[in-house]
């Protein structure tokens, strides 16, 4: 497998977060409809019998990756200021990247000295809307405004990184036509609008003690890890495409994954974690794919 840095452009506000999963996810119905329900069919059956062909990251604000999750200080002094570090840290989702390329060793103390700016950062907004009656041309009188979430990224410029067994061109091709129809919900109302900017391809670092993952993922007894450190997701994911209309209901069951940013320790050589999903839905052609690629890192007690 090689892995792949895309850098995409966000062009306005989003209604889905960009996670590796949804990703996969739009990137089954670019295959299908550029290749048919067949080549779909065959690509999901790899992910059974061979070496997964595409795993995606979450998306990043450019240079930076997720704050590994780290033990925290053994230590007998608590002050004021300490107190208010801490309180700060947790908050803090995001290293530079170069931490990771320079072989930093990861302690809270590192990770301290590193300061994120405001504009790498993402603001949720509520938004009205109208519910319009087709026949007066009027707002209903009950239920007739709603409210929904919107992201903006203040960086507009992010980074998701992929793993695949695919040709360069090929994936390139994939991911122009994943983005093209839009990204997530609300797409129909101009949510979603991202533009591809380029792909290159990248090492990641292979020395350390420990593994952080860069997306969400499950894990089973299979994988031979240990000294897990993660917070918890519930997912409920949605079919996407014409199975909105055509599937009844449209959501998957409930999914608790580990979160991005997780760290294990592990004796084998690794580039990813997690399996694919079946039996999330009714439909026994639904799939959820909860993998996630791997980088590792150095850690050290600290403070």
């Amino acid at each position: 497998m090689k892995t792949y840095k895309i850098t995409i452009t966000i062009k306005g506000p989003l209604g889905t977060p960009i996670q590796g999963d949804t990703l996969w996810g739009h990137l089954c119905w670019a295959i299908q409809l550029r290749e048919g329900e067949d080549a779909l069919k065959d690509f999901l059956d790899q992910y059974n019998h061979a070496e997964p062909p595409v795993i995606f990251s979450d998306a990043f604000p450019e240079g930076f990756l997720p704050k590994p999750m780290l033990l925290p200080p053994i230590s007998e002094e608590t002050s004021l200021e300490n107190y208010a570090d801490n309180k700060a840290l947790k908050k803090q989702n995001l290293v530079p990247d170069y931490l990771f390329n320079n072989k930093e060793v990861f302690n809270l103390g590192t990770i301290r000295k590193e300061k994120i700016d405001e504009e790498n950062k993402i603001t949720t907004e509520n938004r009205i809307h109208n519910t319009i009656n087709r026949l007066s041309g009027t707002v209903l009188n009950e239920t007739g405004l709603y409210t929904t979430k919107e992201m903006f990224h203040k960086n507009p410029s992010m980074e998701i990184y992929v793993l695949t067994t695919f040709p360069k061109d090929y994936i390139t091709d994939l991911l122009m036509l994943l983005f093209e129809g839009g990204y997530g919900a609300d797409v129909s109302s101009g949510k979603g609008h991202i533009a591809f900017k380029e792909i290159t391809e990248i090492d990641f670092p292979r020395e350390g003690n420990r593994y952080m993952t860069l997306g969400s993922f499950v894990c089973t007894e299979a994988h031979k890890i240990y000294d897990l450190r993660a917070d918890t997701l519930t997912k409920r994911g949605k079919v996407g495409n014409i199975f909105t209309h055509l599937l009844n209901p449209p959501f998957k069951v409930p999914i608790i994954m580990y979160k991005t940013g997780s760290t294990f320790e592990s004796t084998d050589d690794l580039l990813y974690i997690g399996e694919m999903l079946a039996q999330v839905h009714r439909d026994p052609r639904i799939r959820h794919l909860a993998m996630a690629p791997v980088i590792k890192y150095k850690e050290e007690e600290g403070i």
